[in-house]
């Protein structure tokens, strides 16, 4: 995986939850919740081992549950008959999406060494 298929993954993954939200789909909390289940997720678990001595990896993995956290309320929300709320936290500005901001920033730090290496 590199930064680029990282971002995707992930904004493809906020989007998904965005529609199941709009559409009234079902969603289950327990694996919007799990963060290791996503691309990130698994990748953090697996090959990202190696580099668990980067600077910043612990702080990717804090950010990175913190945001499927973050997903969770907003969908429970949303599934408790306030879906306003629960977009609000996946807008601009919205909570879950500064959480994103902050995981794409720190993904990058970590995903430049993890690039430089492998290049």
């Amino acid at each position: 995986m590199d930064y680029d298929e990282l971002a995707f993954s992930h904004l493809a993954w906020v989007a998904n939850l965005w529609d199941r939200i709009c559409d009234d789909k079902p969603i289950d909390l327990d694996e919007i919740g799990r963060d290791d289940a996503c691309q990130l997720g698994k990748w953090l678990r697996g090959e990202g081992q190696a580099y668990k001595s980067h600077p910043q990896f612990a702080e990717l993995e804090e950010t990175h549950a913190r945001f499927h956290q973050c997903a969770k309320r907003a969908a429970a929300e949303a599934q408790d008959n306030d879906k306003d709320a629960g977009l609000l936290k996946l807008e601009d500005h919205g909570e879950c999406r500064d959480i994103t901001d902050e995981l794409l920033r720190v993904s990058r730090l970590v995903f430049d060494t993890v690039e430089g290496q492998e290049g």
